[in-house]
């Protein structure tokens, strides 16, 4: 009766997982063309006591706006990168799940970036954040 019960645990442990939205998708396009002008915003990361984040945010607002990750290397479970008012993730837009370095992530036009001082790596998972980098205007 255990293990009935065990694998029926399981199983909707399983089935309760979430699919991931248009915002949260993995991207797995690994070409990165810069654009030539429109960086308006830029940080370098520095890490959470613990965590080991490296690398920098730049923020393009050419032809829409951009957050691009440079060279930010970050390994952890179910990290999220937020656009964050303040240094803790707690009036922020969740931009998706940190894929790797070199990604471009979309913000959304109802966004004023100028609102928004701080990129974080986050893991939502378990609370933690992995690094801030605060956004210095260019």
């Amino acid at each position: 009766m255990k293990k009935v019960m065990m694998l029926l645990g399981l199983f909707f442990l399983m089935a309760s997982c979430e699919v991931q939205g248009e915002l949260t998708k993995d991207k797995n396009d690994d070409s990165v063309a810069l654009p030539a002008t429109g960086l308006k915003y830029s940080g370098v990361f520095v890490s959470s006591p613990g965590e080991s984040v490296s690398g920098a945010a730049k923020v393009y607002l050419e032809n829409g706006q951009q957050l691009f990750l440079d060279n930010v290397i970050a390994s952890g479970p179910d990290l999220k990168v937020y656009l964050s008012k303040s240094d803790k993730p707690t009036d922020f837009v969740n931009l998706g799940n940190f894929v790797k370095s070199k990604t471009f992530y979309e913000i959304p036009t109802n966004v004023d970036v100028s609102d928004y001082g701080y990129v974080i790596i986050y893991c939502q998972q378990y609370s933690v954040i992995f690094g801030v980098a605060k956004l210095i205007k260019l």
